[in-house]
């Protein structure tokens, strides 16, 4: 998942450390300043995305400043074939906003 602000001062992105779904988490890559921060991971954006271990989107912004992408779950994860797919919109200013990021 890689997706390119409007603007283009900023990327998000869905990395993980290990195979596990709990590992994902949102980078957000300042591409003006060369810096990069955690800001989240993945399943604290929703308890519905536990589980769901892959995610993809690009370049899928709105004109409310919110990109989207999906996840799905793998076959090694426990909820392979019991859901299927799960859309989730981020809005960057008030995600980081809630956590606290932002003055």
């Amino acid at each position: 998942m890689f997706h390119v602000s409007p603007d283009g001062q900023f990327a998000y992105a869905v990395g993980k450390a290990t195979e596990l779904a709990e590992s994902a988490e949102l980078y957000e890559f300042d591409l003006t300043a060369k810096n990069s921060r955690r800001l989240c991971r993945v399943g604290d954006l929703d308890p519905r995305l536990a589980g769901f271990d892959m995610h993809s989107g690009y370049a899928s912004w709105d004109d409310r400043g919110r990109f989207y992408f999906v996840s799905f779950p793998s076959p090694s994860s426990p909820k392979f074939r019991q859901e299927n797919a799960i859309v989730t919109a981020i809005d960057p200013l008030r995600l980081k906003h809630a956590l606290g990021l932002t003055p």
